[in-house]
Formats: C-alpha cells, structure tokens, sequence
C-alpha cells in the first residue's frame, strides 16, 4: 500500500514531536479526521495532564483532548514509541507520482 493510499485509507499513524501552542491543534485536526497520533514532548507533566484527558492550553478545551484520544491519540515522553512511525518526505513522494 502506498502513502496516498494509506492516507486515503486513514491507515495512517502521525507523529507530532512537541506538543504546544503548534503541535497540540495539530493533533486536535488530525483526530477530527481519525487519523491515529502519536504525540512527544520531553515534559512528562504535559503529557500527563494530555492521556488524563486535560488540555493545558486555555483555547484547547478538555473534550477536545478527550475526543483524540478516543481516536487513538497518545501522548509520550518516550523515544522508543517513535519508532512505530514511518517517516516520508511528502513532497519527494509527490514528485514520484
């Protein structure tokens, strides 16, 4: 299966690595489309609030974050979960097809 098949598919498992102001509504609009996340940061008190289901950003509202990780949404501060995810360079794909 290749990658736009994949995401057309939402077969698909994205990492976010830092999970602030930028990367936690990146994660909220890729849940709202089911995609699987798998989001890092080096501070375990955030991503313990965020797999509690609590936002730590005023504007990211707690069913927000509870909503994603019904979705599959995980939060870690570990380095050996981003080892579950493929890594492609989009726009060398692109130029491909």
């Amino acid at each position: 299966m290749d990658l736009l098949e994949k995401i057309n598919n939402n077969n698909i498992t994205v990492g976010i690595i830092g999970l602030g102001y930028v990367g936690l509504p990146l994660v909220r609009e890729f849940s709202k489309n089911s995609i699987r996340v798998i989001g890092f940061d080096i501070d375990p008190q955030k991503i313990n609030l965020l797999n509690q289901g609590k936002s730590y950003i005023s504007h990211i509202k707690d069913d927000i974050i509870k909503n994603s990780l019904g979705k599959g949404f995980k939060a870690t501060t570990d380095f050996q979960d981003l080892k579950l995810l493929l890594f492609y360079q989009l726009r060398n794909q692109a130029l491909k097809n």
